[in-house]
């Protein structure tokens, strides 16, 4: 029976893991048609944990999404994710792509009316900086729900490690509020974020910077608040110590609940798993997933989709199949014409070469390991 069971959890795992390859059945995916309900998507994903990632998803990155979402849920065996769309087109080709989606077009259309989404962003380009911007109210309504939230940006490759119980050790450790990759000072495509007051005055700072910042991404602007809403901690007691100092609040932030004085948040951060390489930028070389201290790779210093996928492959966190399929689908647009929309299906390489899926998962010590000091 228990063997049953286990056969399958690993079936269900594998359908979970590229739901694009797989017909729309509830049974499967039963967060079909709940992307206009973001609390019944929420309950549903998040399993009664409340615990939830929560991806960013634009239509010309398809095939980023599936090698993200495979490895997430293949290789970490999370499936407490939500994709959230910030148009139309991109919502609906999530949703074919049988995808959780969340519709969160009227967070984007507060930010941004008029941006062109025609074709992929380029950094710090105006539809980029829309796409980073318009999901930290999102975000923030998501904290306010009582979940503890972790962001993934759709580049990021992710290695055989429990990605929740790595975060959840980490601030059983040092009693930090928030987690984040260390750059200068970091990088925010990956963080984890506890759902306390300090966390929601940190976002509702956060997300007013944008008044100030409006040329500037999220990471280039939050470096700019360290010392006002946040200092950075690697222990305890430091980070005890952060959270008695004062908040530096905007007086008019209009996203206040209260006005009550706020305490600073602390911010752990952990190295990149290319600091044994001495550099921030991914190497020329393959890595080993099982290493210790490789949690995932994330391709900052390269720009568009083709370049970060072309990399994941040199490193080895490729994890889909050449070529990918196209097809075509007919989208009403708000002109009221149908748009010629194109659909990208991947067929994870394990499916077709086992051996690449156990190098990922039969490693002799798949814990993460790093030094936090």
């Amino acid at each position: 029976m228990e063997q049953n069971q286990s056969g399958l959890q690993e079936l269900l795992n594998i359908a979970q893991s590229s739901p694009w390859l797989f017909p729309k059945l509830r049974t499967l995916f039963p967060y079909l048609g709940m992307h206009n309900n973001l609390d019944a998507l929420l309950r549903t994903m998040s399993h009664k944990s409340k615990k939830i990632m929560i991806i960013g998803f634009s239509r010309h990155w398809q095939a980023m999404v599936q090698n993200n979402i495979f490895t997430i849920v293949r290789f970490t065996r999370t499936s407490n994710y939500i994709i959230v769309t910030g148009d139309e087109l991109s919502l609906l080709v999530c949703i074919e792509l049988n995808l959780p989606c969340y519709n969160a077009t009227s967070y984007m259309l507060k930010l941004q009316k008029n941006v062109s989404m025609e074709h992929e962003a380029t950094i710090n380009d105006a539809y980029y900086l829309a796409l980073v911007w318009y999901l930290f109210p999102l975000y923030l309504d998501i904290l306010r729900k009582g979940f503890t939230i972790m962001k993934s940006d759709l580049d990021i490759s992710y290695a055989a490690k429990d990605i929740w119980k790595t975060f959840e050790l980490m601030i059983e450790e040092t009693e930090a509020d928030l987690i984040f990759m260390k750059e200068n000072p970091i990088n925010t495509g990956q963080f984890y974020a506890r759902p306390n007051e300090r966390v929601l005055a940190f976002f509702e700072e956060w997300i007013d910077s944008y008044r100030f910042y409006q040329t500037y991404n999220d990471q280039q602007a939050l470096a700019n608040m360290k010392g006002k809403i946040y200092q950075i901690c690697n222990s305890k007691e430091s980070c005890n110590d952060v959270k008695t100092l004062p908040m530096h609040r905007t007086s008019n932030n209009t996203l206040r609940i209260n006005n009550q004085t706020s305490k600073m948040a602390a911010v752990l951060t952990y190295p990149s798993s290319f600091a044994r390489y001495g550099d921030l930028c991914p190497p020329n070389n393959t890595m080993n997933s099982c290493n210790q201290d490789v949690l995932y790779v994330h391709t900052i210093c390269l720009t568009g989709a083709q370049a970060k996928m072309n990399k994941l492959k040199e490193l080895g966190f490729w994890l889909m199949a050449d070529p990918c399929t196209e097809s075509k689908l007919d989208a009403p647009s708000r002109s009221s014409q149908l748009v010629n929309v194109t659909l990208i299906r991947c067929v994870p390489t394990p499916r077709l070469r086992p051996s690449v899926e156990r190098s990922f998962l039969h490693c002799n010590n798949s814990k993460y390991a790093v030094s936090l000091s």
